[in-house]
């Protein structure tokens, strides 16, 4: 098996396009990767992302979840201060 160690690396598969449009950040071409994550355990852990040619935005099912998902209540006022607005005259 052809198999790199590293944060993010692929094994031997060669990548495929993906089923999900154009990337976020850029609007470039998505490839489905298959990648390994070492920090959750000694042995590693494989996941498929997808990766932008472009840009090399990379999104797993976490933080795709985590984009869609929309923030709580709690989160959004702690955040956001209230501010007067100033009216040029």
């Amino acid at each position: 098996m052809n198999m790199t160690m590293g944060l993010g690396t692929t094994t031997g598969e060669h990548p495929t396009a993906c089923d999900s449009h154009s990337c976020r950040r850029c609007g470039g071409f998505l490839i489905k990767k298959r990648c390994l994550d070492l920090a959750e355990s000694v042995e590693g852990y494989l996941f498929w992302a997808s990766r932008c040619v472009q840009c090399g935005d990379l999104v797993d099912e976490v933080i795709r979840r985590n984009r869609e998902r929309p923030p709580e209540a709690d989160e959004v006022s702690e955040h956001r201060e209230e501010q007067p607005i100033e009216l040029a005259a």
